[in-house]
């Protein structure tokens, strides 16, 4: 089953261990968030690390890309974004679409000339710096996340028609199922200590010393995942109702205070520096203590983010909508 849904949930307000400060400028424009300039100080400092650079619309439905899902580069003249029947690339100064009459949701990459994108019906694509060409991956699973540490280590996380969650892995020459588990998962990340893989109703599973585990989370609600970001020394998992944060034994909410939707997709060069997209467009970013919403500049589903430093942030969305912050 995929997890393609252009349904929008309404983000309106995140905190975390990180309280929320609104960002002001732009307060009360349509579309561009909240006319309450109260915490203006909050604001002020969440600006000022912020707004040091700025999001634009690189392409806009008038392209006639696809619906896009999910964006990766190798560098600031190589970056990918998937969809629906598309690829498109960037070469620094263009974006140039190609037909690849599959849906695809993930893409990761070892380097320019080792990229793997995964999507629907067990799709596999690999490109070797020349051509996208089909894996076999020896699935029919639905395929919504890839991620690796390496040519040699590469996972990829998604549904099968039973709605179980099914968890394959490349050692560089073969892909292979390692793990089947009771729901179907969305999104797969990793840092130093490996893989995080999330989905269903708060499932985090962690691989470590060669298994597949399930996380505790201290979290009593229904929270469907839908995306996880992993630092060497933080990591954040988001469903539609919750932000969870991992203290190092459980996975607890940062707050649900004003919280009415979920996180897409997160991206971040470091623990002080996330970058996180929804589902109606919205955008935030937490600087490791404030998570602070980002004034509005499409009215487009956002499901990917990808960043190549902090100042070289893509994200990509319906109608084949591509933001960059830079």
């Amino acid at each position: 089953m995929s997890r393609w849904r252009w349904v929008l949930v309404p983000w309106l307000a995140t905190v975390t261990a990180c309280s929320l400060a609104y960002l002001t400028e732009h307060a009360g424009e349509p579309g561009r968030g909240p006319s309450d300039d109260g915490g203006q100080g909050a604001a002020a400092d969440a600006r000022a690390d912020v707004m040091a650079g700025r999001w634009s619309v690189s392409v806009d439905a008038s392209a006639g890309f696809a619906d896009l899902a999910g964006v990766w580069g190798s560098g600031a003249q190589d970056v990918w974004a998937v969809g629906y029947g598309q690829i498109e690339h960037w070469d620094g100064a263009n974006w140039t679409s190609s037909d690849v009459g599959a849906a695809l949701e993930g893409i990761w990459g070892a380097g320019p000339r080792d990229v793997w994108s995964v999507g629907a019906g067990g799709t596999v694509l690999h490109y070797n710096g020349s051509a996208w060409l089909p894996v076999d991956a020896g699935t029919k699973a639905d395929l919504h996340g890839v991620w690796g540490s390496g040519h040699a280590n590469v996972w990829a996380v998604g549904e099968a028609a039973s709605r179980r969650g099914t968890i394959l892995h490349f050692d560089g020459n073969v892909w292979s199922e390692q793990k089947q588990v009771e729901t179907g998962l969305t999104a797969i990340a990793g840092g130093a200590a490996g893989p995080l893989a999330v989905g269903g109703d708060n499932v985090i599973l962690r691989y470590a010393q060669g298994s597949w585990t399930k996380d505790i989370v201290q979290f009593g609600a229904s929270n469907i995942m839908h995306t996880v970001w992993t630092s060497d020394t933080s990591a954040w998992a988001a469903g539609n109702v919750a932000l969870l944060r991992y203290g190092g034994e459980t996975w607890t909410p940062a707050s649900t205070s004003g919280y009415r939707g979920g996180l897409s997709a997160m991206w971040g060069s470091g623990p002080n520096d996330i970058w996180g997209v929804s589902f109606d467009g919205t955008m935030a970013h937490c600087d490791g203590t404030t998570w602070s919403l980002v004034p509005r500049i499409t009215d487009a589903a956002l499901n990917g983010v990808w960043g190549r430093a902090p100042n070289d942030v893509w994200a990509v969305g319906t109608r084949g909508t591509i933001l960059h912050f830079q």
